[in-house]
């Protein structure tokens, strides 16, 4: 046999041709994502006085609050700058795009807590339930829920008696698999700075 047809006969064997490598298998498709539960928002809401009202605010007389606003973070009224309410709401955003009947919403909480006078939190308290929703319904698109109403001021006047400050509300939202679960399937979290304001 010829040194040619050798040659051949090899990359016949091997599968190659022309001298090149053999060419990569075409990667298998990616599987279809699979549809959850998804938490796709949770903030806080409270209600407060519009621009117009805030305008001409008379701090001894003032009008209601009837306003819904987003909170980002929190102040004492007298430092003008964010909103300072009383109490504020929990809102989340929930979806089930499943079949499933058994899918439940918890909401847990935390503060972080530190000197009046100082700058920040130096402890934080453990995660508390405060609400559990559900279960939710199958092949239901996106939903806001209201989870829990916090009472902020008596938290405040509670801990001002001690020189201390709730410096961060930290809240979080998951979705376990049954009534007795706390393994979560989705979840999200969120925190609330709470300024002192003015000193």
């Amino acid at each position: 046999m010829s040194r040619t047809a050798i040659v051949s006969v090899l990359l016949l064997a091997f599968g190659c041709s022309g001298g090149g490598p053999a060419p990569a298998p075409e990667a298998a498709p990616a599987a279809a994502a699979i549809p959850g539960p998804e938490l796709a928002e949770l903030r806080f809401e409270a209600l407060w006085w519009s621009e117009a009202q805030l305008a001409k605010l008379d701090p001894d007389d003032p009008p209601e609050r009837a306003t819904p606003i987003r909170l980002e973070r929190w102040q004492r009224p007298e430092a003008k700058g964010a909103p300072g309410p009383e109490t504020f709401d929990v809102v989340v955003s929930v979806s089930n795009a499943t079949r499933e009947s058994n899918l439940y919403v918890d909401a847990i909480e935390r503060w972080g807590i530190g000197p009046l006078l100082g700058d920040g939190p130096t402890e934080w308290t453990e995660w508390q339930p405060h609400t559990r929703f559900g279960p939710l319904e199958p092949d239901a698109a996106a939903a806001e829920l209201r989870l829990a109403t916090i009472d902020l001021a008596s938290r405040q006047a509670a801990l001002f008696e001690e020189n201390r400050w709730p410096w961060v509300y930290e809240s979080r939202v998951i979705v376990v698999r049954g009534v007795s679960s706390d393994v979560p399937i989705a979840e999200v979290t969120r925190s609330l700075p709470i300024e002192p304001g003015v000193r």
